[in-house]
């Protein structure tokens, strides 16, 4: 026994690359084998979608906020839009989501085909909301006879759930991928 050491017991045998002829890192996750580059590809990818994440936080709800006292809403109507309202979704849609993608089992993933769907519609609310003073002026044009903050409002509104539904239900999948 001399010479020889006794592997560990949660580390994989290493294997040998065919152009070098040197052992090669792996590490598994059940069906998945990551290799040191696999592994910073990963953290790249998660550190890039937390920034991402951060910066929707930062810029979104401030700007939402400024748009609506601009629009001198009740404090009420604010209330509900601002913190009532993503509240409601997130306590019924983010157990859903969270469910629905723990159990999926596909030939992508579990989490990325529900973020293929939640992500460009979050990225379209957004948009949406950063246009809502050219929208509702565009349909104040098409309908004169509505009060322009109305349109403004409901232009906003629909922007916003879509934004909010979108982003809870991606927040939902994108917490399970550090699980």
């Amino acid at each position: 026994m001399s010479g020889t050491s006794i592997p560990e017991p949660n580390e994989p045998p290493p294997t040998v690359d065919a152009r070098q002829g040197a052992p090669r890192k792996q590490w598994r996750a059940g069906t998945l084998v990551y290799t040191p580059a696999a592994l910073v590809l990963l953290f790249l990818w998660l550190l890039w979608g937390d920034f991402a994440w951060a910066m929707r936080d930062r810029s979104v709800g401030p700007m939402a906020s400024w748009y609506l006292s601009h629009l001198n809403v009740s404090s009420l109507l604010f209330g509900l839009l601002m913190t009532s309202f993503p509240a409601l979704i997130t306590l019924v849609l983010a157990p859903t989501i969270s469910y629905i993608s723990d159990r999926h089992r596909g030939r992508i993933g579990r989490r990325i085909p529900f973020l293929l769907i939640t992500t460009p519609l979050s990225a379209a609310g957004m948009i949406g909301l950063g246009l809502t003073p050219l929208v509702s002026a565009y349909v104040h044009a098409a309908m004169p006879g509505q009060d322009g903050t109305v349109v403004a409002l409901v232009s906003f509104g629909v922007f916003w759930a879509i934004f909010e539904v979108a982003s809870i239900a991606s927040q939902a999948v994108f917490g399970g991928l550090d699980q």
